[in-house]
């Protein structure tokens, strides 16, 4: 019975440390007061920091995704990935990441097949993934097929509708 509970208990210990093990995001305040998270993201980390991140539940509140690119995001989301890399601190991000939710929750893409990440003020960490996409300005949004980028969206996009910009990447997908 001892040996039992010895290797429960182990494996109690063992699957703690496995979900310790992914890595939280790092996290400081810059000169302005923002609180700056490089690293892996959440949905949830923005939402529930009202402190930091109230502008995310306030902006969700704006404006309505693209229909076609919603219905895109519906017929293709099997077909694809996204990669998102922001500031906590960047205004353009502030704006687009929760246009970009609106547009993910009205197709009911799965929140699984994103990716977030947040860059530092100088776009240097995560090195290795910024370096990996060439990624120059923040918000960046990939879409990612089979693991290699099939197209982006920098900042505004070419249009200032970031959606919309989405939903054509997406259309011309295979399924």
């Amino acid at each position: 019975m001892k040996q039992i509970s010895f290797f429960f208990i182990a494996m109690l210990f063992s699957v703690s440390a496995m979900a310790q093990s992914k890595k939280a995001p790092k996290s400081y305040t810059d000169t302005f007061g923002r609180r700056v998270m490089v690293g892996n993201l959440t949905r949830s980390m923005l939402e529930q920091d009202t402190v930091h991140f109230g502008w995310f539940k306030e902006n969700m509140r704006y404006g309505r995704p693209d229909a076609a690119a919603v219905e895109s995001f519906k017929q293709k989301k099997n077909s694809f990935k996204i990669l998102v890399v922001m500031g906590t601190w960047c205004k353009d991000s502030r704006s687009i990441i929760p246009a970009l939710f609106r547009l993910v929750d009205k197709s009911e893409f799965p929140q699984n097949k994103i990716r977030l990440v947040g860059a530092s003020e100088d776009k240097l960490n995560p090195s290795k993934l910024i370096a990996k996409y060439n990624i120059t300005r923040v918000p960046t949004i990939l879409i990612l097929r089979k693991g290699k980028e099939w197209g982006r969206v920098e900042e505004y996009g070419n249009e200032g509708q970031i959606d919309k910009e989405l939903g054509q990447i997406v259309a011309r997908l295979p399924q």
